[in-house]
Order: C-alpha cells, then structure tokens, then sequence
C-alpha cells in the first residue's frame, strides 16, 4: 500500500511480493562526493611608456599567471565500480559480468577518480591614444596547459572613435580560447537517464573522457555604436562568433535513431501466413540499420538484453568530443534615460534586447555517419543538443529613486520557439507544444538603504502569476 495516503494497491499479490532483503538491497545508499579545489597566482605590473602621438602616452600592462585545479570523486561501494562491478558483487565478490556496469545497472557503475591541472599563463596590452578622438587597443594572451591539450597564443585588437561630443563608433576582432577540464580529458564516465522514443521507455546513456579531446577556438568580431546625450544613453551592436571544434558531447538519441531511423514502427511481414505458419506474424519490425556494415560503429555503441532491436536497447555510450563548428551572429541594443526631480527622486527607463541573427551548426558525424545535417538553430528550441535559441530577447524597466529608496519594475520577453522533434513521433499524433509560445513576466522589487551599511529588498517575481508556456518537456515548459 502507500504509506503516505493509505491505499491499498489493487494489484498486490502475496505469492510475489518482494522480500524486506530485497526491498532493502533495490533502495540501498547510491551516493559519491565530490572534491574540488583551486590555487591562482597572479602577477601584474602596468604604467605608461614615453611614447605619444600627440593625444597622450602609451599605456602598458603585463602580467603573468600559475592555476592549479584538483578534483577528487570518492563514491560508496554500491557505486564503486571497482569494489560493486556486477549486479550481484554484494553477496558473491568472486561474480564476474562481461558488462561492469554495477548493482544497479540501469544508473551504472562510477570509478572514484583524482585530477589535477596547471596552467601557465602570460599576457601583454598596450593602450594608445592614437588622435584626440581616436584611441586603440591591443592585447596578447599565452596559455600554456601541457599534455595533448597544448598551449595557445590569442590575440585583440580594439578602436574607439568619437566622433562627436554624442556620438562615438567601436570595433574589436580577437581569438578566443577554452580549454576542456580535467574531468572532460581522463577516463571517467558520467550515466544519465532520458526517454528513449524508439525503446518506448528510459534508458541509461554513458558519457565518457576523450584523452584525444583538443581546445575550443573562436574567432569574434564586434562593431557598434555608443550614443550620449544629456541623460540619455544607448548602444547598438553587431556581433559574431566562429567557434571551431567546440567542446561537447556526442547525443545518444542521434546514435539510437540513425540506427533505428523508424523507431519502434512495424510493417507488415511479408512472408506472414495466417492458419499455415503459426510461428510468422502479421508484422515485422521496420527497416533498420542493425546490419548495415557502415553503421556497425553506431551499432557498437549500443549495448542490448537480446538482439539489435528498439526495445532491447539497454544502455547507449557517448564520448567527449571536438564537435560541429558553429557560427552565430547578432545585434545587441540598450538604451536608458533618466529624469530628473520627478517628486524630489528620478524616473529612469531603460531597454536591452538582443536579436540572433544567425545560429548555424554544421552538419554532426559519429563513426562515420552523418547524424545530424547543417542547420540553422535560431529561433528553435533543440532538446537533443543546442537548447533554447530564441531569436528575440528583451528586457525593460522603469526605476524610481528618491533618497534611499529605490522601486523598480522590470517585464523580461522570450520570443516563441519551434520545436526541432518536429518531424518525429513526438508530434505524431498531437502538434500541441511543437510552437512554445512567447512569455512575458513581469518583476517589482523595492529596495532601502538602511543605517548601519545594511540594504533591505523585498521582490515578487511574476508578478501576475503567469504560467510558462507549454513544452512537450519531462515539466511540461522550458526550463532552459
């Protein structure tokens, strides 16, 4: 029965009721901590250089910098992989299993781990007043991480012209560069879980360190505009973003249904004899990709309790990898103005919104085979890999301060998306959440200043209690 409300459960059946033993064993302790520790040393000098062009003198700053990261993962022995690799290593240690995959195979098995990483690092910038109303930038960052990850060198260039008293124009290009974690380059394995359409249930999807695994790069570029006048303000911006080889992890659901490309879908047999073959059925499993040699790859990636088929999926292994390169491009806009003496305090508004122009993923191959073709992500919510990309964001406010006090009223947008499933059995039978729907929500917060450097806040967020739009997501709306 249910201990909480009291029912009985209909379908209780004493004959096959588990043990306490086992009941005790299924809910056992599944736990692990985690340690993480940093040290960062930093050196700067900076100062100015008997150099001008006429408009001042050249300013310079270098620096260098040592980090050191350790992460450490003990888990219990139930979770230890080493200690509990079968299903039944509590009660038989000597038990051996061709899949390790621990007492509770669905969740798997973890490896206690204990990493560490140094970074060394240098940087030089050099500012120089070029004209009176032109000034440039230019910056160096050096890197070093060792082992296969290696070092790097990115440069930044940057000018500011004002051109007017109000009006001024700025532009930067420079590289970037991210490193992946220890945790992302050594031999450790993280299990999710997530509902798997074709197996018509969940299932469990391992994502392992790549040792092979390089930084991500990025080239970015910006160009705007600055605009001042009086109490008014307001910028506007283009921006763009090339990343190479971005740091990600390969989407189980793309291996499962590149293999399985009609999911859990029959057809009818056609060697099916009805009253002369009692053995045939009147379907069969839909074409597949099970002895495709091109896919044995992806095939090999998924483990099954029987055969190659939808429903015998059991558990599918992912890796860490340098994934598609990405280009996404767009415009930021902010403005705020401020009036003054409005019943002895000042009103301001403002806005901020952004606009993605752009957000295109090249076309994804694992093992091989190409999985996922180039598209463009904006304006879609992708629940398989890239999130939420709306194409509109925006937030405005109106702000009143007078003495200590301050209330200020804020609405925040999210434009609508389309869901990337849409050509899937998840929209089969019911198109309803394949659009989620705009949202806007609106805030109010107050705010005082208190003797004694002491700030009280009291805030409703949403205001007028409006429900996220619906998302055919495990909650029902898009928590991303």
């Amino acid at each position: 029965g249910n201990a909480v409300d009291g029912r009985t459960n209909p379908k209780y059946n004493a004959a096959t009721a588990n043990s306490l033993e086992v009941l005790d064993y299924i809910f056992d302790e599944y736990a692990y901590k985690i340690r993480s520790q940093m040290f960062t040393a930093d050196l700067v000098f900076n100062g100015q250089l008997p150099i001008d062009f006429g408009a001042g003198q050249l300013g310079w700053a270098v620096g260098g910098q040592y980090r050191w990261s350790g992460v450490s993962s003990r888990n219990s022995n139930n979770t230890n992989i080493a200690v509990t690799p079968c299903a039944d290593s509590s009660v038989n240690p000597a038990a051996t299993c061709a899949e390790q995959n621990g007492p509770f195979s669905f969740f798997g098995g973890l490896a206690d781990y204990d990493l560490d990483q140094s970074v060394g690092a240098a940087f030089a910038e050099f500012q120089m007043p070029l004209t009176d109303t032109l000034t440039g930038t230019f910056a160096v960052r050096y890197e070093d991480y060792g082992g296969n990850i290696g070092s790097t060198t990115n440069p930044k260039v940057a000018l500011k012209w004002q051109a007017t008293d109000w009006l001024a124009f700025r532009a930067s290009a420079g590289s970037t560069f991210r490193a992946p974690p220890a945790t992302q380059v050594a031999n450790t394995t993280v299990t999710s879980l997530a509902y798997t359409t074709a197996a018509g249930g969940y299932r469990a999807y391992d994502r392992s360190g790549n040792a092979d695994l390089k930084p991500e790069k990025a080239n970015t570029f910006n160009i705007g505009a600055l605009f001042e006048m009086g109490d008014f303000r307001a910028t506007l911006d283009y921006w763009r973003f090339d990343f190479k080889g971005p740091i990600d992890y390969e989407r189980g659901a793309s291996i499962v249904n590149a293999v399985f490309p009609n999911g859990a879908a029959t057809v009818p047999n056609p060697n099916y004899r009805p009253g002369v073959d009692p053995v045939s059925q009147a379907t069969m499993p839909a074409p597949n990709n099970c002895t495709n040699p091109a896919y044995a790859g992806l095939v090999s990636r998924i483990s099954f309790t029987e055969g190659c088929a939808p429903a015998n999926i059991n558990r599918v292994s992912t890796n860490y990898i340098n994934s598609s390169d990405i280009k996404t491009s767009g415009i930021d806009f902010a403005a705020n103005y401020k009036m003054r003496d409005v019943y002895a305090g000042d009103l301001s508004f403002g806005l901020d919104m952004t606009y993605v122009l752009e957000y295109v993923v090249d076309e994804t191959t694992i093992e091989g085979i190409v999985v996922a073709p180039e598209r463009d992500y904006t304006g879609t919510m992708d629940y398989l890999g890239y999130g939420s990309q709306p194409q509109w964001k925006a937030t405005a406010f109106a702000e009143y301060s007078r003495e200590n006090h301050n209330l200020r009223w804020t609405v925040r947008y999210v434009d609508n998306m389309i869901d990337t499933r849409g050509n899937t059995t998840t929209f089969a039978t019911n198109q309803n959440g394949r659009k989620i729907d705009a949202s806007i929500t609106h805030d109010l917060s107050y705010r005082v200043f208190l003797p004694w450097e002491t700030t009280l806040t009291a805030a409703v967020i949403n205001v007028f209690d409006k429900d996220p739009p619906f998302a055919r997501l495990d909650l029902s709306y898009d928590p991303f």
